[in-house]
């Protein structure tokens, strides 16, 4: 149990307090019960829809997208605002770049 604590905090690095971005968030992507690369394709596709500066939720249960969300979002050239998990789902607000 402790071990995959430890882990998990490996993998949040860069979290940070969505509430003190002041942004509101234009478009929510459920998906929840998805594995990869179907959370990402989801993401993709709806960050696309918007115009640069506007902001997407994604909400997923994989696990791996934790680690998954941040590479793309870093090649994609978009800025992750926070990274929540809570009950087993993970909530990513990604600013569109």
């Amino acid at each position: 149990m402790v071990r995959i604590a430890v882990l998990f905090i490996i993998a949040l690095p860069n979290l940070i307090d969505y509430e003190q971005e002041g942004s509101t968030i234009d478009l929510i992507i459920d998906a929840r019960g998805l594995s990869c690369p179907m959370p990402i394709v989801k993401v993709k596709k709806g960050i696309d829809s918007l115009q640069t500066g506007q902001v997407v939720e994604l909400v997923t249960t994989d696990k791996g997208s934790v680690n998954d969300v941040q590479a793309w979002a870093k090649r994609a050239g978009h800025e992750i605002l926070a990274i929540d998990e809570q009950e087993g789902e993970y909530r990513f607000r990604i600013r569109k770049g």
